[in-house]
Parts: C-alpha cells; structure tokens; sequence
C-alpha cells in the first residue's frame, strides 16, 4: 500500500509517506481544492510549504484558509519543532489503534 502513495525525501535523506491531501482527516474536498490552488496535493507539498511560518502565511494567502488558532486562539502557545518531534518520537511507540 505504501507504494502505491510513494514516498518523498528530503535533504536529509529521511523519507516520508506522500498522501493525498484529502486523506488527511478532516481535508474534504473544499479544502483540498483550496490547498490544491496553493500547489498542495500531497502530504510532502504540505509539510515542505507549511514548514515555517512565512510559509503559513503564504499557503494561507494563495488558498484562502487562514491559520486557525490566529482565529480561534486555540493555543497560548504553539509548540517548538522540537516538542513536536518528541511527540512523533514517542507516538512511533505506540500500537496502532485505528484500522482501515
């Protein structure tokens, strides 16, 4: 199945599953043709655009979807790329619990 989405590296030579946009939970076709107008189709055209916040800024203005927490001010505080990769550290030693 992974292959059938491929994979994208990047400079460090890490590899990562390249989805379609739409199958990120929550992305229906709205926001996906949305993203898709900003270039964004895969899950790497995501995570490589949206990687900093001037990238944000620029995804959210060539699509239209504005940042959320900016609007809802859902977080005091946005998390540091290095909490975040902790958390991806630590979920990799979790079972999987969703089946599809």
């Amino acid at each position: 199945e992974a292959a059938a989405y491929g994979t994208a590296g990047d400079e460090t030579g890490e590899h990562r599953m390249n989805y379609p946009i739409e199958d990120i939970e929550g992305i229906g076709p709205a926001f996906a043709e949305k993203l898709n107008t900003a270039g964004v189709t895969k899950t790497g055209d995501l995570l490589e655009k949206c990687a900093t916040p001037a990238g944000r800024k620029a995804i959210a203005g060539q699509s239209g979807i504005s940042e959320v927490n900016e609007r809802k001010n859902l977080t005091r505080q946005v998390p540091s790329a290095t909490q975040v990769a902790k958390w991806v550290e630590q979920a990799k030693e979790f079972q999987p619990k969703l089946t599809y």
